[in-house]
């Protein structure tokens, strides 16, 4: 179910420091946006945000490669070193100078030793000459491709800790393990699909890998690719950003969310040096797009977070989206700040709520099931609403819609106890299983998002089923009466009850 989520609307300058906040709050999240006219602008300002003063190395790599700059990243956390991207001459051989600003951060840094990633059909030997007529030694980690060349950097690094197995078809995988990795000093191996390359066999066969994360699931990375390592574990999702998620979700125990990196899940340039920022302190890197943002707004919410660095101008991420997100992330800390919570409860957006003139940000509680490892809604007695104008904060009880100022400021177990509801999500789901035929290829699930599993409707609340087709775009979701088992058919704008 899509909502429209009502923002504020702000303006960026390329790289310009913001405090996002509605009404009267203190303690907002700074919001900095680090961006540039091209790719090589907004890497001058990722590397100028990460490292202000001095950096002994520097890591070199063509403007063009994801995967050499993505593979690079742990070993730019081993020498806590920038990424800076230069010319690729492959692609016009006029570019075969150094680029200006490569120049200036290499001078700025007092940068001594430049490990130059990719052979010399990329980043060219007249490159490297001008970086070593600067007085910085070099040293080139190169192969035949990029998987050759992952295995390069592989071996600078080591696999005492393990190592990490992610598609070279795409950037979104690797640099979603990227900070992580680089943290837990795991290089990034690059992998195709069905099989691994001489070079790799021999890399696996020379060395003792004591634990393999794999990014994806066989239709990404094959089980015979993944028979070739030990200790396997996969991170699997139904597409990148579901991927992402669940990658940040396995590490969430090593990650520091007090920062957060936003990055395009669509354009992979402003990632190239994204990735050596964000593994300096082991900071996530969350893809945005169009289903997961009120997935990252709860977990920035509840994780304490208080800086976003979104990379890229309006291209890449555009002020709606980004003011979204954290509007609604300051919501959320705002009832956060007010209320304690036991170990087994935590706060997530729901939407927005609109009463008697009134807007407002709705938040709810949310219980984790350890069965199923997921947390999950049941219609606690009370959600809560921040006004969008005023930021004053106020409860709504469940069963009447009665709101009332918030003057709770703890909830334990004796006062979470759910609403005496019908049904539970999971039976709502079996009930329109039971009534709604489907054809061929279609399903019927709950939404990823959780906080898109429940919505309210005339005054009533109510469970969200959808039907898509083969995991593809969602066709039509059903809504399910928490309390009645009522079911209605909702589909462009049409509300049709079905029994």
């Amino acid at each position: 179910m899509n909502r429209k989520i009502l923002g504020m609307v702000f303006s960026f300058t390329l790289c310009f420091t913001l405090l996002f906040t509605y009404g009267v709050k203190a303690d907002g999240l700074q919001v900095t946006r680090l961006g540039g006219q091209d790719r090589f602008e907004t890497n001058e300002k990722i590397v100028e945000q990460g490292w202000q003063s001095s950096s002994d190395y520097a890591i070199i790599v063509s403007w063009d490669s994801f995967a050499d700059a993505l593979g690079a990243t742990t070993l730019a956390k081993k020498y806590n070193a920038p990424i800076i991207l230069t010319c690729n001459i492959a692609i016009d051989p006029s570019l075969s100078d150094l680029y200006p600003s490569t120049v200036n951060e290499l001078k700025r840094l007092g940068v001594k030793t430049a490990f130059i990633v990719g052979g010399t059909g990329v980043i060219s030997n007249g490159v490297e000459d001008k970086i070593k007529n600067m007085g910085i030694n070099t040293e080139r980690l190169a192969g035949e491709n990029r998987y050759a060349t992952s295995i390069a950097i592989a071996n600078k690094i080591g696999t005492q800790n393990g190592v990490v197995i992610a598609t070279g078809d795409d950037y979104s995988d690797a640099l979603s393990i990227a900070p992580i990795a680089g943290k837990m000093q795991m290089p990034i191996i690059l992998s195709q699909r069905d099989a691994l390359t001489s070079i790799q066999k021999k890399f696996i066969a020379n060395n003792t890998i004591p634990k393999t994360y794999i990014i994806g699931g066989t239709d990404i990375i094959s089980d015979n690719v993944a028979s070739k390592f030990s200790n396997v574990q996969r991170i699997t999702g139904d597409n990148k950003y579901t991927r992402n998620l669940n990658v940040i979700n396995a590490f969430v125990n090593d990650i520091d969310f007090s920062t957060a990196i936003l990055a395009s899940g669509e354009n992979f340039p402003d990632a190239l040096s994204g990735s050596a920022f964000a593994a300096l302190n082991c900071n996530p890197i969350f893809l945005v797009g169009d289903t997961n943002n009120r997935y990252i707004e709860n977990i920035l919410g509840n994780k304490g977070t208080k800086n976003i660095f979104a990379l890229g101008l309006q291209e890449s991420i555009s002020d709606d989206v980004l003011n979204g997100i954290v509007n609604e992330t300051n919501a959320l800390n705002t009832i956060e700040s007010k209320i304690k919570l036991n170990s087994n409860l935590r706060f997530g957006n729901v939407g927005s709520y609109s009463y008697d003139g009134s807007n407002y940000y709705r938040i709810a509680l949310y219980d984790y099931n350890k069965t199923s490892s997921t947390w999950t809604t049941d219609y606690y007695q009370y959600d809560f609403l921040v006004d969008k104008e005023t930021g004053d904060t106020y409860k709504i009880d469940n069963s009447t819609n009665e709101i009332s100022p918030l003057d709770i400021t703890s909830i334990g177990d004796n006062t979470s106890t759910p609403l005496n509801s019908a049904l539970t999500i999971n039976q709502a789901l079996e009930l329109v299983k039971s009534k709604v035929k489907l054809d061929v290829g279609y399903t019927l699930d709950l939404p990823y998002v959780e906080s898109e599993r429940t919505t309210m409707y005339n005054g009533d609340n109510y469970y969200v089923i959808i039907e898509d087709y083969d995991d593809d775009a969602e066709i039509y979701e059903y809504l399910v009466n928490v309390k009645t088992g009522k079911i209605i058919k909702h589909t462009q704008d049409q509300y049709i009850p079905i029994n």
